[in-house]
């Protein structure tokens, strides 16, 4: 990279404890997840995070969004509504990884020299919050 000071955007996942993630794109992903907090009953706790990196701010926000499409599209199949999709740990970070190698290949990501890092696990499986009682985590096949 050059010398010019580096933008940031990042692509994140967080949980409700009851078997929904959500995956999104924030430049502040504290201040995301507070805001979401607001308007969800249940504490948010963030899981994954990738972190896209360019001298051009609009252009490491387009490369979150393109990572974070792909993870869309992945997991479109256990799409709830909007962002938000009934996976378990596993699979959502494996989505995350995928489609960060996928999206770091992309030519014009490459061309416009955008950084973007390996998966960054803020929580193990073994630490990830579960909270009981819940109606569906159990028909859903997130837990035996």
């Amino acid at each position: 990279m050059t010398d010019k000071p580096l933008w940031q955007c990042s692509v994140y996942a967080i949980s409700d404890g009851h078997g929904n993630m959500k995956f999104g794109v924030a430049k502040d992903i504290p201040n995301r997840i507070k805001t979401l907090q607001t308007g969800n009953a249940h504490p948010l706790q963030l899981l994954f995070e990738v972190q896209c990196f360019c001298t051009v701010a609009c252009e490491a926000s387009w490369a979150a969004h393109q990572v974070e499409t792909d993870i869309h599209k992945r997991l479109q199949d256990q799409r709830m509504t909007g962002e938000w999709f009934a996976v378990d740990y596993e699979d959502a970070l494996q989505a995350m990884a995928e489609s960060t190698v996928r999206c770091a290949a992309v030519p014009r990501i490459k061309r416009l020299q955008i950084e973007i890092d390996d998966v960054i696990v803020h929580v193990q499986e073994h630490e990830h919050v579960w909270y009981w009682p819940t109606s569906d985590v159990y028909e859903r096949g997130l837990v035996e």
